[in-house]
Parts: structure tokens; C-alpha cells; sequence
């Protein structure tokens, strides 16, 4: 049995490895185009103009909400309630991760509303959190 000469050889190997090539080049494109991408809540939360504040007579002040991003997570929802907002959640950034079980464990990524809002006592507050 003789070998066959690259000459011989059927040439129908060359348009699979272009139609492969292209599969994956569009791949990349798709994947890695942000406009087809999905915000989460925490970067959608970044876009939200800040909320009208929610207070009753006798209810404390207005307060101004502070940039919490990088701190941990545990004091920040501490901090909050002692300002004097009702409504604190703790929402994971991360899909990995539905729950926030122990608070301090995570670390601030994104709130809303955003720092510099004004906030009644009564507005909730999203704290968008994730694991170091």
C-alpha cells in the first residue's frame, strides 16, 4: 500500500476548518459583546435614578445614603439601621449565591439607591453584596 501525495488528497477538509473557525470567532463576538449581555440587579441598580423619600411626621430626617461599596457587609446593614432606615436587604450580586446567611461574610459591591441619594426612613435599601 503507497501513501497518498498531499496532490491526491481530498481538499474537502479546508472549508470544515473555515466553517469551524468562524463558529468559534462568532462565539467570542457573541459572548463577549455587551450589548447582548444581561446587567444584574447590582449594575442595574448603578443606572436607577434615586428614589422619591418616604417619610412620615413623625419619623426621623431624610437621610443622605453613603458610598458603602468595599465595606463589609455586616456593618454596613448595622450602620444603616442605625441612620434609621426600616427596610435594609441584603441581595446577592453573585449568581452562584441566592442567600445572604451571615452578613459578614460578604462585601459591598453596589446600593439602592445610589450614594448622594436622599432617602426617607421608610424607602427599602438594597445593599448588593458578594463573597471576597
Amino acid at each position: 500500500m503507497t501513501a497518498k501525495s498531499p496532490a491526491t488528497r481530498p481538499a474537502v477538509i479546508w472549508p470544515a476548518v473555515i466553517v469551524g473557525v468562524g463558529l468559534i470567532v462568532g462565539l467570542v463576538i457573541l459572548l463577549a459583546d455587551p450589548i447582548h449581555r444581561i446587567p444584574s440587579p447590582a449594575e442595574q441598580a448603578r443606572s436607577k435614578p434615586c428614589p422619591v423619600p418616604i417619610s412620615i411626621n413623625d419619623a426621623p430626617a431624610n437621610i443622605t445614603m453613603p458610598d458603602l461599596v468595599g465595606q463589609n457587609a455586616g456593618s454596613v446593614e448595622t450602620r444603616l439601621k442605625g441612620l434609621g432606615l426600616t427596610t435594609v436587604e441584603l441581595s446577592s450580586a453573585n449568581p452562584k449565591y441566592k442567600s445572604v446567611w451571615v452578613a459578614s461574610n460578604w462585601t459591598v459591591v453596589s446600593t439602592d439607591p445610589n450614594p448622594g441619594c436622599i432617602v426617607g426612613p421608610y424607602n427599602s435599601v438594597v445593599v448588593y453584596v458578594t463573597k471576597p
